[in-house]
């Protein structure tokens, strides 16, 4: 059973519908390819990596998403994957 026709069910008043809300932010920053290079910024090491996160190197695909938790949670870190250049 719908929310409208659970509505109608309880009111003989109008009905508004809402609409499930899509929200998608992204950013880009460039990296460079820099071999075997453990800090990147100031000392502080790049251990893992969050799941969400795509890489790119000009236009092949380095990492995306490699496994995650279920139902999905990207909050847990036991899921995030080791970074290595």
């Amino acid at each position: 059973m719908t929310a409208l026709s659970v509505a109608s069910l309880l009111s003989s008043t109008s009905t508004v519908v809402q609409t499930p809300a899509h929200y998608e932010r992204s950013f880009s920053l460039p990296i460079t390819q820099l071999p075997n290079q453990q800090y990147a910024i100031a000392n502080m090491r790049i251990e893992q990596i969050h799941p969400c996160v795509i890489l790119w190197f000009g236009k092949t695909d380095l990492y995306f998403a490699s496994g995650h938790a279920s139902p999905p949670d990207f909050h847990n870190r036991d899921y995030w994957p080791k970074f290595e250049l």
